[in-house]
């Protein structure tokens, strides 16, 4: 006589049927990573010549990140230069929650004051596209920092946030995308302004819809 296997049986637990279930993105919505760029690796630096006319240097060739190469607290930045960097989108980035941008910098100036307000411009490029500088302000902007009394130390600013919705899931899974990034101070007195680097939190978009 020959027998049938029989099927598995549904596991219960104190007498309720508990049965296994997808996980989807509404369940994961705490997981945020966090990607820190710091000052040496961006592309480069843009700055106003004497004439007026803005060109753009290689920072590992700037003479302020020469000159402070050994003391690795970041490069020097007026309010006439900026930062400027592109990569790859992250690939696992859901760009259907909002994306968080913090400046770390710091500063010798210890006259709390003194005021700073950091910009951060933050654009996407379809592949095909061609590059160009970001000119897209966050939706929320970061607002105005202050030095501290000590001098030198790790300072943080606000969070600045791009909206959710800047591209589709079906972009992000499909194409290959590029962040155009640039960073700078746009007004300030705080003497010795040194960008440290810039950190983005973002969710993930860890499962299929």
């Amino acid at each position: 006589m020959s027998f049938l296997p029989l099927a598995p049986a549904p596991f219960s637990f104190r007498g309720k049927l508990w049965r296994k279930k997808m996980i989807r993105d509404r369940n994961i919505e705490w997981l945020t990573k966090r990607l820190y760029i710091p000052w040496k690796s961006f592309s480069c630096i843009g700055r106003t010549q004497g004439s007026g006319s803005f060109f753009f240097q290689d920072i590992e060739a700037s003479a302020e990140a020469v000159a402070i190469a050994t003391s690795f607290t970041g490069v020097t930045l007026a309010t006439t230069e900026d930062l400027n960097h592109t990569m790859p989108l992250p690939y696992d980035i859901d760009p259907e929650e909002e994306v968080g941008f913090t400046v770390n910098w710091c500063t010798s100036d210890t006259t709390i004051t003194h005021t700073v307000v950091w910009t951060v411009l933050f654009d996407t490029k379809a592949e095909n596209i061609a590059f160009a500088v970001a000119s897209t302000a966050l939706n929320t902007i970061i607002t105005s920092d202050v030095p501290n009394a000590t001098g030198d130390v790790n300072q943080w600013t606000s969070r600045g946030i791009k909206n959710a919705g800047f591209l589709t899931r079906d972009q992000v899974a499909g194409g290959r995308y590029a962040a155009v990034i640039k960073v700078y101070p746009t007004t300030s007195d705080v003497t010795g302004i040194r960008f440290l680097g810039l950190e983005i939190d973002y969710k993930v978009r860890a499962t299929e819809d």
